[in-house]
C-alpha cells in the first residue's frame, strides 16, 4: 500500500523549471567568480591575456545567465497565471537574477572594448 501512493506521486515542479532553475544558478556563481578573478588579477599583476581571458568569460556567462534568467522569468510567469500565486518569489528573483546578468555582461564588454583599444 505505500509503494502505491509513492507512484502516483507527482513531481512538484516540471522538468524544464529545474533545469532553468540549476542553469542560472551555475552561470550566476560563473559570472561572479569571472568578475571576481578579474578583479583579484588587477591586485595581483595577473598577464594581459589572462585578464582578457577572464574578461571575455565574464561577458560570455554574464549574457547567458540574462538569457536563462529571462527564460526563467517567463517560465515562472506562466507558471503564476496557470497554478496561481505560487511562483511569485521566483519571478522576482529571476529578474533580479536577469538584471544581475546582464550589469555584469555589460561592464565586462565595456572595460573590454576599453582594454583591447
Amino acid at each position: 500500500m505505500k509503494s502505491s501512493k509513492l507512484l502516483k506521486r507527482e513531481a512538484e515542479k516540471p522538468l524544464i523549471v529545474l533545469l532553468v532553475e540549476r542553469t542560472s544558478f551555475f552561470f550566476l556563481i560563473m559570472s561572479f567568480l569571472s568578475a571576481g578573478l578579474y578583479i583579484h588579477g588587477n591586485f595581483n599583476g595577473f598577464m594581459d591575456r589572462t585578464q582578457v581571458l577572464l574578461l571575455r568569460v565574464a561577458v560570455a556567462t554574464g549574457i547567458c545567465l540574462f538569457l536563462f534568467g529571462t527564460v526563467g522569468l517567463i517560465l515562472d510567469l506562466f507558471m503564476i497565471f496557470r497554478i496561481k500565486l505560487t511562483y511569485a518569489g521566483g519571478f522576482v528573483l529571476y529578474a533580479v537574477i536577469s538584471g544581475i546578468g546582464a550589469v555584469i555582461a555589460t561592464a565586462a564588454l565595456i572595460v573590454l572594448t576599453l582594454a583591447i583599444g
